[in-house]
């Protein structure tokens, strides 16, 4: 989950009903300003997207058609989700990279996403228990966890894995030949927020000094 900026709609356009979001203008610039992923697993391979409601229309009915509580999301994390998670933070108010850490571990040789908090309160960790439920599937709140659930968080697992170890290459080959041309410029285009998992991958050259010369692209 990274920062996403959302842009105001036109002056005097309205959400009046479901198909408003769900198609057309509105659709297109939420799928614009996610940068055309998940805003909450960050996944951008996905063929069919669902329009969330970050605090759920059952819980606040007067925000189902409130421009800034609509993001872009997967059926996945959709389907995770749910009515579920009502507090989690505003990623268009607040940097989730400054509250949350993630990173990618190996347990009982399976890739694994690991979701550490920085600071923050219950909207963080809210943010965490629903991070934890997409990657995990963990800490469904009053619900058993569906196979399909289960599977999607392999599969999520499986995509992170592989545009880590391809990030891993990218930053290996850079670290042996950092004036190799094109090098920097590939690296560039992986640390910023339109990227996919962008979020696990800012956070290696964040928190290694030795890709202090690569930090300037975080501020993208």
């Amino acid at each position: 989950m990274v920062k996403i900026d959302k842009t105001p709609l036109p002056s005097g356009m309205t959400i009046k009903q479901e198909s408003d979001y769900r198609r057309g203008f509105v659709f297109n610039q939420n799928h614009q300003d996610c940068r055309g992923k998940c805003y909450i697993c960050e996944d951008s391979h996905v063929t069919h997207w669902h329009t969330d409601h970050r605090i759920p229309k059952t819980v606040n009915p007067d925000l189902e058609f409130a421009w800034e509580n609509l993001f872009l999301c997967c059926p996945h994390c959709n389907n995770v989700k749910l009515d579920d998670f009502a507090g989690t933070i505003d990623p268009s108010k607040v940097d989730p990279e400054n509250c949350i850490i993630l990173s990618l571990a190996i347990n009982d040789l399976k890739e694994v996403v690991v979701v550490t908090k920085i600071t923050g309160g219950v909207d963080v960790d809210e943010t965490i228990a629903l991070l934890n439920a997409v990657y995990s599937a963990r800490m469904l709140p009053h619900r058993r966890v569906t196979d399909n659930q289960k599977l999607g968080c392999t599969e999520l697992c499986n995509a992170i894995g592989k545009a880590m170890r391809d990030f891993h290459i990218k930053l290996y080959l850079y670290g042996r030949e950092p004036a190799s041309e094109g090098a920097e410029e590939s690296l560039a285009t992986e640390l910023t927020r339109a990227s996919a998992f962008a979020a696990f991958k800012r956070h290696i050259v964040r928190s290694n000094a030795k890709y202090a010369r690569l930090q300037k692209y975080l501020e993208k």
